[in-house]
């Protein structure tokens, strides 16, 4: 059990981790969409929106499992 729970962990981080870089790197270089202001509320909704959702989705899952 223990095993399977950190592989989540680490996925989560991975998964994190490149949406952030591809956040940071990616929007001013080449998707075609402009740049995000870092004062501007939605670079924040951008950088946690996907951490925040994926963590929702891993509680709403541990409470199935464990409710059950």
């Amino acid at each position: 059990m223990m095993g399977a729970q950190f592989s989540s962990l680490a996925k989560v981080l991975g998964l994190s981790a490149l949406g952030s870089a591809l956040i940071k790197y990616g929007l001013p270089y080449g998707f075609g969409i402009g740049a995000i202001a870092p004062s501007n509320p939605v670079a924040v909704v951008a950088v946690l929106g996907p951490s925040l959702v994926m963590g929702g989705l891993l509680w709403w899952r541990s409470t199935q499992v464990n409710g059950s």
